[in-house]
């Protein structure tokens, strides 16, 4: 095998781990690698040297961003539940509440954050892969660290909320449970018993 064709398999592992943290679903991001890796071999003359990985990242990028884009142009259809038992999403990890922050980022933002937090490039590195300027990197990763930030907290807040014990009726007073009735006093019974003698006197 050649020396640019073992290289290539050399990036496997980190192509599939990008590519699932990416798209959070094994079976659409191990499809990825595999046409990353057809588009590699075909392409291979177009390469001119350097990390192979950073222009296998890129090539990776570019095709997630057209199958968004392809499946942003599908009409949403109405299915049975049967036919989206084939479609349920595999967590990359367990399903966490970064995963989920994750998923709601713009597809650039997501992909330099985890260029560069999962996969550890540069902000020149993630440039060239993007296709952008480093100061375009610097505010992808700062909306998207941001973006993160508000949406942990507001789940932090929402969990603490329901977590909160929910007001009670308010407990009857001490003063009632505890103390017997008081008995009215003697003086009271012999009032009532002299204005009733008075009344019936009356007629």
């Amino acid at each position: 095998m050649a020396k640019f064709e073992k290289s290539v398999e050399a990036t496997i592992p980190a192509l599939r781990r990008y590519a699932r943290a990416l798209t959070q679903d094994s079976e659409i991001a191990d499809d990825l690698v595999h046409n990353t890796l057809l588009q590699a071999i075909r392409s291979k003359r177009q390469f001119h040297g350097g990390a192979v990985l950073g222009w296998l990242y890129a090539v990776l990028t570019d095709l997630n961003s057209d199958r968004l884009v392809l499946l942003a142009r599908q009409p949403t259809v109405s299915s049975s539940r049967s036919d989206h038992s084939s479609d349920v999403k595999e967590p990359v990890a367990g399903g966490s509440d970064i995963e989920s922050a994750l998923s709601a980022l713009v597809d650039d933002q997501r992909t330099a954050l985890l260029l560069v937090v999962l996969e550890g490039l540069t902000y020149r590195e993630v440039a060239e892969v993007q296709g952008v300027s480093i100061s375009i990197v610097t505010s992808h990763l700062a909306a998207a660290r941001g973006a993160i930030k508000n949406i942990l907290e507001g789940d932090i807040a929402a969990h603490s909320l329901a977590a909160a014990p929910q007001p009670q009726d308010l407990p009857v007073r001490p003063s009632d449970v505890c103390m017997p009735p008081r008995p009215a006093s003697s003086a009271f019974g012999r009032i009532a018993e002299i204005n009733s003698k008075r009344d019936h006197a009356r007629f």
